[in-house]
This record gives structure tokens, sequence and C-alpha cells, in this order.
């Protein structure tokens, strides 16, 4: 009973952190841009969900939807055609993509906007649900293996493939600490200590 009491509080402390976390991006993404929205990996749909409810128009995508409303999308692959969007949100979606700079390229193609956050390789949770044993080769757990649906997606390739597909940078940050920028900047702490990294360009 007390290893449920336990499962169950986390649940609700994981939801309640996702749902202010979707708040505080929405509020992002409605300064960002006008009035249509794509996104890509939309999970459980809260980030859209919050734009709806701020006027945006956003259309919900996901490689596997699990709630009416969905489309379909590879994000390698997606069906838009060029500028159909003022924005494209993706988050926590590019470490489980097998190219992300063709992902990258696509989200240009379709939009003038990006709102970009992802979970760096070699983050605490780079590992997602068996983190922190990647630190030390593990490659596998009861969800995500490696090179199969998680990727080793590091900070400096991302921001190298944003510029190559020619995405300009507006601001780079942690996600769940913005305050602390200047960890976002520096090549020794960027890899690691910003968790989620939080990227807008234009």
């Amino acid at each position: 009973r007390s290893m449920n009491l336990l499962r169950k509080l986390n649940n609700n402390l994981h939801m309640r952190f996702i749902e202010w976390q979707g708040k505080r991006s929405a509020e992002i993404v409605d300064r960002l841009t006008g009035g249509s929205v794509l996104e890509i990996g939309c999970g459980h749909g809260i980030l859209s969900d919050r734009l709806i409810e701020l006027g945006k128009h956003v259309i919900k995508t996901d490689y596997q939807p699990t709630q009416d409303g969905v489309l379909h999308c590879d994000a390698h692959a997606i069906p838009f055609a060029d500028k159909s969007f003022d924005a494209v949100v993706c988050v926590n979606t590019l470490e489980h993509l097998h190219t992300p700079k063709l992902a990258l390229a696509e989200m240009r193609r379709v939009s003038g906007r990006l709102y970009l956050c992802w979970t760096p390789w070699y983050s605490p949770f780079g590992g997602h649900e068996f983190s922190p044993l990647h630190y030390f080769g593990k490659t596998k757990g009861s969800i995500h293996q490696l090179g199969t649906n998680l990727f080793k997606t590091t900070f400096k390739e991302t921001v190298e493939q944003l510029e190559r597909v020619g995405w300009k940078i507006i601001s780079v940050r942690p996600r769940y600490w913005p305050a602390l920028k200047f960890l976002s900047r520096w090549r020794w702490t960027r890899e690691w200590a910003t968790w989620n990294v939080e990227i807008i360009c234009s």
C-alpha cells in the first residue's frame, strides 16, 4: 500500500510539473508568434491546449497519436506546404528522432519561428528512464533503447544543425531554470548542467 501511495504521489507531482512547464512554454510561444502553430510530438497535448486557450490556431501531431484530434506525423517528412505556420513547437521530441537535422530542416520549411526543447544525452536525464546509468554505458531501459527510439542528441551538434539548415538562434537557456542562462554559454556546462535545453529560433 505504501508503494502504491508513493507511485501515485510521484505521478501527481510529475503531471503537475508537466502542466507548469506547458503553461510557461505556452506563454513564451504566445509572445513569439502570430496565430498558427504546429506542434511536433504533442504527447499529452498540454502545451497545445494552453496555446489554444491563448487564442492560437494549433495543429497537434505525433508519430503515434494517443488521443482524438492529433494527426499522425513523421517529423522527417512534415505533410504541410512551405510556410504553412507562424511557428513550430517541438518539446522533448528531438532526442527521439533518428535524423534530427532532417527534422529541423522540415520545421524550417513549414515555419518562420521555432520553439525547441530537448534533453541532451549527457544531461542527468539523458538516458530517460535508465538515467543516470547511461553515464556508465547502459543503453536500454524499460521503454527506451539507444539507437531505436532514443538517440545521442547533444547540445553542440543540435546547435550546429539548426544553423546549417537555416535557423537563426535568438535565445538559448536551460528550460527548467531559465534564470541560469549562463549555463548554456559555457562549453563545459551546457551539455549536462542545462538538463533540458530551450532554444528559440527565427
